[in-house]
C-alpha cells in the first residue's frame, strides 16, 4: 500500500477571494425566484384555491427577481461581454452549461405561465365574504349563450395550459437553483463546499427566504394598495387567514432549514482537518458573528420563536418583522457559504 493513500495536504499560502458579494447576491435572488414560482403551484396547479390571490403574487414575483439575478453574475466576471460565450460554448459535464439553459427556459416558461393564469382566471375583482375574508371571483360576462360557451372553451383551455406551464416550471425552478447548489457542492478543495447535501441545502434556505418575502409582499401590498381598485382588479385581495396559513408554511421550512445547519455543522467538526478549519471558523472564527448570530439566531431561531408564540403570530407586523429576519439570515447563509467556504486554504 502507497504510505502517500489518504494523507490530505494544506496549502497555507496567501490567495484571493474570487467569489464575492455578487455571487452571494446571484443566489440570494435565484432561490426568492424559485420559491415564489413554487408556491404559486399550491394555488394554479395542485388546486388550492385559497392560495390563489397569494399565488398570483408569487408568480408576478418570479420572472422579476430572477431577471435582476443575472446583472450580479455578469457583474462578476468583471468583462461583462464574457458571458456570451456561454450561449456557445457548451461543456455538458458543467453546471454552468446547465445554468444557462435553465435562466434562459425558465423565465420564458414563468411569463407564459403568468400570461396563461391571466387569460384562464380572468379580470379578477374584490368579493368581500361576511367574515370580512377577500375573494377571488371573475367579472361576469355580457352577451347570450354563444358567447358564454365560447369564452368558457376558452377559458378551460388556458386553465390546461396554466397547469402545463405550472407543473412544467416545477422543474425548472427546482433545477435553476439546485444547479447553484451543485455550483459550489463541485468545489473539489473547498471544505466547506465540497459536501453532498449542498444543493438540498440551497433548495430548503431557498424555500425560507422565497416564503419570507412573499408574506412581506402580501402584506405590504394589502396595507398600502389594497383599497386601490386598479392594483385589485389584477391582484385580488389576500385575506389575513392567507398570510397566517404562509407563516406556518415558512416555519416548516425553517425548522427544516435548521436541521441543515445542524447536519453541516456536525459533519464538518466530525471530519478532515480542513472541515474541522472550517467549522471552526463560523463557530469561534471571524465568521461566527454572521453565521451564529445572523443566520443562526437572528435569521432562523429568532422568526420560528415569533411565528410559534400564540399570542404574536397573528400580528401582521410582527409577521412582517420575522419574515425580513429570515430574508436577512438567508442571505448572510449565502454570504458565508460562498465568502466563508473560500477563506480555508486549499487542500
Amino acid at each position: 500500500m502507497d504510505p502517500n493513500d489518504g494523507v490530505r495536504v494544506l496549502f497555507n499560502v496567501p490567495h484571493s477571494i474570487p467569489l464575492t458579494t455578487n455571487i452571494s447576491t446571484y443566489f440570494f435572488l435565484t432561490g426568492i425566484s424559485a420559491a415564489s414560482f413554487l408556491i404559486s403551484t399550491l394555488a394554479y396547479v395542485f388546486g388550492m384555491e385559497k392560495f390563489k390571490p397569494a399565488g398570483r403574487v408569487g408568480a408576478v414575483i418570479a420572472p422579476i427577481v430572477l431577471v435582476l439575478a443575472p446583472f450580479f453574475l455578469i457583474l462578476d466576471l468583471e468583462q461583462p461581454l464574457r458571458f456570451i460565450h456561454l450561449l456557445y460554448m457548451f461543456n455538458f459535464r458543467s453546471p454552468v452549461t446547465w445554468g444557462t439553459f435553465l435562466l434562459t427556459l425558465y423565465p420564458l416558461n414563468c411569463l407564459i405561465y403568468l400570461f396563461f393564469i391571466y387569460r384562464a382566471e380572468g379580470s379578477p375583482v374584490a368579493a368581500t365574504s361576511k367574515n370580512g375574508e377577500g375573494t377571488l371571483r371573475l367579472q361576469p360576462v355580457a352577451g347570450g349563450s354563444q358567447l358564454a360557451n365560447t369564452l368558457t372553451v376558452k377559458t378551460n383551455t388556458s386553465k390546461k395550459w396554466m397547469r402545463f406551464f405550472g407543473t412544467l416550471g416545477i422543474p425548472l425552478a427546482i433545477m435553476v437553483h439546485g444547479y447553484t447548489g451543485f455550483i459550489v457542492g463541485l468545489g473539489q478543495g473547498r471544505a466547506m463546499w465540497n459536501v453532498s447535501l449542498m444543493p438540498m441545502y440551497f433548495l430548503v434556505s431557498a424555500m425560507v427566504s422565497g416564503t419570507a418575502l412573499l408574506i412581506v409582499v402580501c402584506i405590504l401590498k394589502e396595507k398600502a394598495l389594497g383599497k386601490n381598485a386598479n392594483v385589485t382588479r389584477f391582484f385580488p385581495t389576500i385575506s389575513n387567514s392567507v398570510i397566517y396559513d404562509l407563516s406556518k408554511i415558512l416555519a416548516g421550512f425553517i425548522i427544516l432549514d435548521m436541521l441543515f445547519v445542524l447536519s453541516e455543522v456536525l459533519v464538518l467538526t466530525a471530519s478532515r482537518p480542513d472541515d474541522y478549519a472550517a467549522a471552526m471558523l463560523i463557530l469561534r472564527g471571524s465568521f461566527a458573528p454572521l453565521f451564529l448570530g445572523v443566520e443562526v439566531i437572528l435569521g432562523l431561531f429568532a422568526p420560528l420563536l415569533i411565528l410559534a408564540a400564540p399570542r404574536i403570530n397573528r400580528n401582521l407586523a410582527v409577521l412582517s418583522a420575522a419574515s425580513i429576519l429570515v430574508l436577512v439570515g438567508v442571505y448572510a447563509m449565502r454570504y458565508v457559504t460562498v465568502v466563508g467556504g473560500q477563506m480555508i486554504p486549499l487542500n
